[in-house]
């Protein structure tokens, strides 16, 4: 997997994509550090050396597979969480042949649950299209790195937790031809909930206390046929992220905080 970053203005959109064996040549995978999506008066807070890689199983900006155009997926993260927040899949996905595409929703991001608002505001279903709009115009310029790569008439969207809220309210889009919330469950007064009339994957943890799997079964039953459901035995909420791999040789993220005072 290949992966680059493109630029929506006042927020970043990651993008996976599938590339040739060997193609990576001798580059290093890609990594990141979640200290990046910090505010800064928080990030003024640590010590500098307190900053662990998750390194990811994609590599930054190496040439894209001529075997394109390959069908574009949206990811949508969590709440207090970031764009690379999942990696482990949408590198993941980028080798199975999908285009993998996860903006920042700085409306629910880390940054924002710290107290650092974003200056523009964007709905779910606005900032997918838009995110896919900027895929679009990548496909078709001249030269560049996803020139005729991506095939955005057919898109699917999965997301975590309040991402998996999004890939819900996104799936009514007319060019989406499925949705997988994972970790997610809407419950609407009375039942009454409007979940889009696609085929949908459920993924969840049988141990999650955030979305109770109970929740998520009662969503689960009203949707449309054909679905599936996937319970993970002793999984928790963050199960489907990287979250709990970052900095796990120092006890993990919450360990590494407490230790920093």
């Amino acid at each position: 997997a290949g992966v680059t970053t493109l630029d929506l203005g006042d927020r970043k959109v990651e993008v996976w994509y599938p590339v040739e064996p060997g193609a990576q040549g001798d580059a290093p995978r890609d990594a990141y550090y979640i200290r990046d999506w910090l505010p800064d008066y928080i990030d003024a807070l640590l010590p500098a050396d307190v900053n662990p890689p998750l390194v990811t199983d994609a590599y930054r900006d190496v040439p894209a597979s001529h075997d394109g155009p390959f069908p574009l997926v949206l990811f949508a993260h969590g709440f207090a969480a970031f764009r690379d927040q999942s990696t482990f899949l949408t590198a993941h996905l980028a080798t199975w042949g999908f285009v993998v595409a996860a903006p920042d929703y700085l409306e629910r991001g880390l940054g924002n649950a710290l107290g650092q608002a974003p200056q523009v505001r964007y709905g779910d279903v606005e900032l997918g299209r838009a995110t896919v709009d900027l895929v679009k115009a990548e496909n078709a310029r001249a030269g560049g790195l996803l020139e005729g790569v991506v095939s955005a008439d057919r898109i699917a969207i999965t997301g975590h937790s309040a991402g998996g809220g999004s890939a819900i309210l996104f799936g009514s889009e007319p060019d989406v031809v499925t949705f997988i919330p994972m970790s997610a469950g809407v419950r609407g007064a009375g039942g009454d909930i409007a979940l889009p009339d696609k085929p949908s994957l459920w993924l969840t943890g049988a141990a999650d206390g955030v979305v109770p799997l109970d929740g998520v079964e009662a969503t689960y039953d009203l949707a449309s046929p054909p679905k599936s459901i996937v319970v993970l035995d002793n999984a928790g909420h963050l199960a489907p992220s990287d979250l709990c791999a970052i900095g796990a040789s120092g006890g993990g993220i919450v360990a590494i905080a407490i230790e920093a005072g």
